[in-house]
């Protein structure tokens, strides 16, 4: 299973040693490019997939797109700008040696060590990292172990031989060698050891040291190499062939062999055998200034004059033009998805990679890079037809270019074909050109050719040669030549594109539609028949004999045939094809490459006749441009054949710049997929720590995340997607953009996620993440919610209280009417019926004994009828008093009393004392019905004699005593009110209501007393 996992994860490949120099993709970057400085002394690429570079002016981090520079201006942590050697240690802490001390990057922070943490000298050369893990600093001074926070001296006061250090490497067990100006030396647990006393490896100047895969070290030093193994010191010198006696560079290869880098040339030792290489055998320098084997084992060699490259012995320098030649080359290093750095004395960074296309351009000799045309003759070799440079011949890596002066009647080149004999036509606006032996003539017969405008030739299997022009269609055969034209059934005169059906028809594309000529016959098609558009820039019958139809503007056609039946299906251009179509090629596998003036196109033909049948709706389509090694991405679509496909399956394609081929067999995948970092988040344009997580206050509405998918083969096809959940429900394609913004996003807690597809769709396997937490406004948390919910439920209940209390109030204030309405009935209609049923009465009785007073007795009884209904009348409606307003209340009073009491048996005494004041209406009014009910119940109840009525007022109250000599009250309708006994109950509401206080006593046998007291203001 171990194994089974290891060899299923896809590894990065090395530069393809099979390529010419000139063939891998190339591109620099200078100060212009935003690099600090152009003298690039390191370059390191750290795990999480930055790319650093090490020059005079700071240091730089790369992410493929934009440098993020560093030094004393912006960053504290670094004590110089002039930046000397990188280090990313086991735990991914970057150590930064400079000029003025040594700086640790570690989470984002840099700190700096000096003298003052223990250093011998602030001036470092290099940080090492020893097998258990152990920082060693190289300085100026001597050298230094690296602990817990500071760093232990090494020096000639510890026992070194000398300060001036120039390289350490592990040694056996756990040791450490030390090479200085003055021998090697050896640490063991801390202590300095001089195993080499006496001996050339303890006394000579050592400038390099190196220790290979059996452990045998090796040793550069002013006088050749040393080797020491099993206790056995061997030198290797000029007298060996080493090219110089000064070895300043040492590289122990993967099988044994050790390389050595002098000031005269390149040497290894294999076997106890020295071979040498200087710029006799290739290399464009002999001083060696780096030496690097990258995966493929592959020698990569800087010089002082350019970079050159050694596979299997053989020697291959880059070409000069290119930027790397004639330049001292101080650093290389292979990235992690093959590509390999260069850092230069003067001429910045450049970057060497693979790339899927190869162009040929007038820098390899090509006369003109606006190509027309591109065909494969009889022999294998290539020609490239150019707009203004003639026709060229590639062959091998060599350029051969034909013009006028080699008999072609223009140097313009519209069209290409070769026929079965091998010989090479050319078309061109003056006419059809025909090679033989090595020279261009004229072709026999062309003024019979519809026009010399000659735009499109194909060589058929019958040896005919078919010829498009402007004016019509020719079948060239020898010197025999037949025309056809709009008027035999062409569909236009205009004719572009060529192809032959392989069964012996013809397909022409014209300016007015697509044309198939059978057995003499035209069958013309159009977009009535279903074509997106009539003017057909491209034709290509595949090896399913399906015909596919590019045009001008409207995008990709397939026409198929069964049955009988012609079947014309266009695709959208939604679909991700593009729009103008120049040449159309089948691979080997069955894919579909389109040329265009947007770049090139691959796509599946399964996928393509899938689309077309209904069955799926969209398709897999890989774009190529200048990311992949072409030079534009705009192919040209000025002649015919515009694309080609080659014997060996490579692809052939003409462009504004060169012509383009491509080998879809062996196209290399970059199957490693990126790493992706978070540059930068900002919340309302001000930056944030990058320290993973982050809480912040309330109020702030725009975040924007920055981030970078770093894969550098191609960073500008690299495609993200990317989501913040607890906000996004699904991921957001983001296509190249490199940022994505926010705005109102409610408090919470938050995660913002990113991944990053390669140039080839390989996503990177872990997401990138920043957490972030909003805090909210107390208005926004939970508690106000809460709070909010009890004050509406509170308020709720409120209204539910208020309104309960509405219609208790008219509940009561209904019932309290009817209260009144009872107690009005009672103290006045009833009353007054009593008063008149007393006087009728006393008129009945006088009727016998003096029936001379019986009319008296009538009138007081009428008088007594219209009092008692004017009474009752202004009791139902809560009216004053109907006497006019200036009779006074003890008159008022008075007579009403009298009025009652007017014919009975019954002593009357009424008494007003004190100060007499007047009192609102209805106080007095309640007053007087508090009296009348009074003495409406001693008349009827209480048999008395005497009644005695004193109303007194006094300073702050008034007093009213009723007082009888009657029969009583029980105790129980004295303290209580018994069923049916309203009088009392409404002399005691009457009290109450104007705020005055009701007693009653009463003994039996007698007599009752009431007392009513009022507050007088």
């Amino acid at each position: 299973m171990f194994f089974l996992l290891v060899f299923s994860i896809p590894h990065a490949q090395a530069l393809n040693p099979d390529r010419k120099l000139n063939q891998y993709g190339f591109q620099t970057w200078q100060t212009d490019n935003g690099l600090p400085q152009n003298s690039v002394r390191a370059i390191l690429q750290t795990r999480d997939g930055y790319l650093w570079f090490a020059t005079r002016e700071g240091l730089a981090r790369f992410d493929g797109i934009d440098f993020a520079v560093y030094n004393r201006r912006n960053t504290p942590g670094l004590l110089s700008n002039d930046i000397r050697g990188l280090l990313e240690d086991h735990d991914g802490n970057l150590w930064i040696s400079t000029a003025s001390g040594l700086t640790r990057l570690r989470d984002g922070h840099f700190t700096s060590f000096t003298v003052t943490q223990g250093l011998p000298d602030n001036s470092i050369w290099s940080v090492f990292q020893d097998a258990r893990g152990g920082m060693w600093a190289i300085t100026a001074g001597g050298l230094a172990h690296f602990s817990r926070d500071h760093f232990v001296p090494y020096t000639t006061q510890e026992g070194l031989s000398s300060n001036t250090i120039s390289a350490v490497t592990d040694g056996p067990n756990n040791s450490l060698w030390v090479a200085t100006d003055s021998g090697l030396d050896q640490i063991v647990r801390g202590q300095v050891e001089k195993p080499f006393a006496g001996s050339p490896l303890g006394i000579e100047t050592i400038r390099t040291i190196a220790t290979d895969s059996s452990g045998t070290l090796w040793a550069g030093t002013q006088s050749g190499v040393q080797q020491f193994s099993r206790g056995t010191l061997r030198t290797y010198g000029v007298a060996n062939g080493l090219p110089d006696s000064e070895v300043d560079v040492l590289l122990a290869g993967k099988t044994g062999a050790i390389w050595i880098g002098t000031p005269a040339g390149l040497a290894t030792i294999q076997n106890g055998k020295l071979t040498a290489y200087t710029t006799a055998n290739g290399l464009p320098g002999n001083q060696i200034q780096a030496l690097y084997l990258d995966r493929e084992d592959t020698l990569w060699i800087g010089t002082n004059h350019g970079l050159a490259r050694m596979r299997d012995g053989v020697i291959s320098a880059f070409p000069s033009k290119q930027g790397l030649g004639e330049n001292l080359i101080l650093a290389i290093d292979e990235d992690r998805e093959g590509s390999l750095w260069v850092g230069t004395e003067s001429a910045g960074v450049a970057l060497l990679k693979d790339q899927k296309f190869m162009t040929l351009t007038d820098s390899e000799g090509l006369s003109d890079n606006l190509v027309s045309s591109v065909l494969q003759a009889r022999d294998g070799s290539m020609w490239v037809g150019t707009d203004g440079g003639g026709v060229n011949r590639y062959d091998d890596g060599h350029v051969s270019v034909f013009t006028e002066k080699d008999g072609l009647t223009s140097a313009t080149i519209l069209s290409l074909a070769s026929d079965s004999n091998g010989d090479l036509w050319v078309g061109t606006p003056d006419g059809l050109n025909q090679m033989q032996h090595g020279r261009f003539t004229a072709a026999q017969a062309t003024d019979q050719l519809p026009d010399d405008f000659v735009r499109s030739l194909l060589s058929d299997s019958d040896g005919s040669l078919w010829v498009g022009t402007r004016h019509g269609l020719a079948q060239f055969n020898g010197s025999q030549v037949t025309t056809y034209s709009q008027a035999d059934g062409l569909a236009n005169d205009f004719v572009g594109s060529l192809t032959s059906g392989g069964d012996g028809s013809l397909w022409i594309g014209t300016l007015h539609g697509l044309s198939h000529f059978a057995h003499g016959r035209f069958m013309n098609y159009g977009k009535s028949d279903g074509l997106s558009s009539d003017v057909i820039t491209a034709l290509m019958m595949d090896s399913q004999h399906h015909l596919w139809i590019g045009t001008n503007g409207e995008g990709l056609n397939l026409l198929t045939s069964a049955d009988g039946k012609t079947r014309i299906h266009s695709f959208s251009a939604n679909l991700g094809l593009p729009d103008v179509i120049d040449g159309i090629l089948e691979d080997q596998s069955g894919a579909l490459w389109i040329s265009s003036n947007t770049g090139i196109y691959r796509v599946r033909i399964t996928d393509l006749i899938n689309v077309a049948a209904g069955r799926t709706q969209s398709l897999a389509i890989n774009s190529y441009g200048t990311a992949d090694g072409m030079k534009i991405r705009e192919c040209s679509g000025i002649g015919h054949p515009s694309s080609w496909k080659a014997k060996d399956g490579t692809l052939w394609f003409s462009t504004l710049k060169g012509v383009a081929w491509i080998d879809p067999a062996n196209l290399q995948q970059n199957r490693v997929a990126p790493l992706v970092a978070i540059e930068q988040v900002s919340i309302d344009e001000k930056n944030l720590p990058l320290n993973k997580s982050v809480t912040l206050g309330p109020g702030h509405s725009r975040i924007a995340f920055h981030y970078a998918g770093l894969s550098y083969v191609a960073p500008q096809k690299v495609h993200y997607k990317y989501r913040l959940t607890g906000f996004d429900r699904n991921w957001i394609d983001a296509g190249s953009r490199r940022v994505a913004y926010y705005t109102n996003i409610p408090p919470g807690v938050y995660r913002f996620e990113v991944l990053a597809a390669n140039n080839d769709g390989v996503w990177s396997s872990r997401p990138a993440t920043f957490s972030i937490q909003l805090q909210p406004y107390f208005t926004q948390t939970y508690w106000f919610y809460l709070i909010c919910a009890a004050l509406i439920l509170l308020l709720v209940w409120f209204i539910y209280r208020w309104r309960v209390h509405q219609v208790e109030s008219r509940f009561r204030a209904v019932l309290a009417e009817r209260t009144r309405i009872a107690r009005e009935i009672h103290d006045t209609l009833a009353q007054g019926f009593v008063g008149i049923s007393v006087q009728l009465e006393l008129a009945a009785q006088m009727l016998t004994t003096s029936p001379h007073a019986v009319r008296d007795q009538l009138n007081q009884t009428r008088q007594l009828v219209r009092d008692s209904l004017a009474e009752a009348r202004s009791s139902i409606w809560n009216l004053r008093s109907n006497e006019p307003g200036n009779v006074d209340f003890a008159s008022r009073f008075s007579n009403a009393i009298r009025a009652r009491t007017a014919g009975r048996p019954l002593e009357t005494n009424i008494q007003f004392t004190g100060t007499y004041r007047s009192l609102p209406p209805n106080v007095e009014s309640e007053l007087l019905k508090i009296a009348l009910e009074a003495v409406a119940n001693v008349l009827q109840h209480a048999e008395a004699t005497h009644l005695d009525i004193q109303l007194q007022y006094e300073a702050k109250r008034l007093r009213m005593q009723i007082q009888d000599n009657g029969v009583g009250l029980s105790s129980d309708i004295a303290d209580g009110t018994p069923a049916g006994h309203f009088g009392l109950i409404g002399m005691r509401e009457r009290t109450e209501a104007i705020g005055g206080t009701f007693t009653l006593s009463s003994v039996p046998a007698e007599g009752t007393k009431i007392t009513v007291e009022l507050p007088l203001n």
